[in-house]
């Protein structure tokens, strides 16, 4: 196995990129984490640009920040609680990871359309009210097929090359477009269209999954035949 303490950060890029390109399946999960940290990244931006321009305080928009994300805590924790047991045991994980893609898509097409401020501060509540519940406890899952090299290869790469890596990209994105594309006619319908096949990618690595592996939990949890199949996947 890859073991962190004797191997260098290198090492653990090297074997865990070879893992993820071998596997299908490793690289939905790549998708799945890359796409959602562009998004992400994006719609961050835009409640912060949204929210300078509703306060001229910096004390204000803090304020304003700070309720928004506490009243996201506070619904994050709720469906946690009450809605991610049911959903993973009635419908299965497949079902549980669009509930964070199909929310953002939504608000990405209606901002988009409208240019409504409140569109990117309920998108922004809504992430963190699935992000950090249904859709992380859900994500979590996937590795489960896996034997345990690529689990392991697999997800350290994911988690300390794929999330940093998708935020550097998003990054770029946004430097792109404040120094140099939204003076040549560039709107944030240009970041939204972004986000939105963004989104579309996202989407079909989640279905592209669940054909490889169907949509039951339980058996996901429990199957050995499934776990025997990670080499194929």
């Amino acid at each position: 196995l890859c073991s962190r303490d004797t191997k260098s950060a290198w090492e653990i890029f090297y074997e865990g990129i070879r893992a993820v390109f071998k596997s299908k399946y490793l690289l939905c999960i790549v998708s799945i984490v890359g796409f959602y940290e562009i998004v992400s990244t994006i719609i961050d931006y835009q409640f912060a640009e949204i929210l300078s321009r509703m306060f001229k305080s910096p004390h204000d928009m803090a304020g304003f920040h700070g309720k928004v994300l506490f009243i996201a805590q506070i619904g994050s924790l709720l469906v946690q609680l009450l809605m991610t047991p049911y959903i993973l045991k009635r419908y299965g994980q497949f079902p549980a990871l669009l509930f964070l893609p199909l929310t953002l898509l939504l608000g990405s097409v209606a901002f988009m359309v409208f240019l409504w401020p409140l569109i990117i501060i309920t998108s922004i509540g809504m992430e963190a009210v699935f992000s950090y519940s249904i859709n992380q406890v859900s994500k979590e899952t996937l590795y489960v097929p896996l034997d345990n090299i690529a689990k392991v290869k697999g997800k350290a790469f994911i988690d300390m090359f794929v999330f940093r890596g998708a935020k550097a990209i998003g990054a770029v994105i946004l430097l792109s477009y404040t120094l140099w594309l939204s003076h040549h006619g560039f709107t944030p319908h240009f970041l939204m269209s972004i986000n939105i096949v963004a989104i579309a990618i996202w989407l079909f690595s989640i279905v592209y999954i669940r054909k490889m592996i169907g949509n039951s939990y339980s058996a996901v949890r429990i199957n050995p035949t499934i776990r025997g199949r990670s080499s194929e996947i």
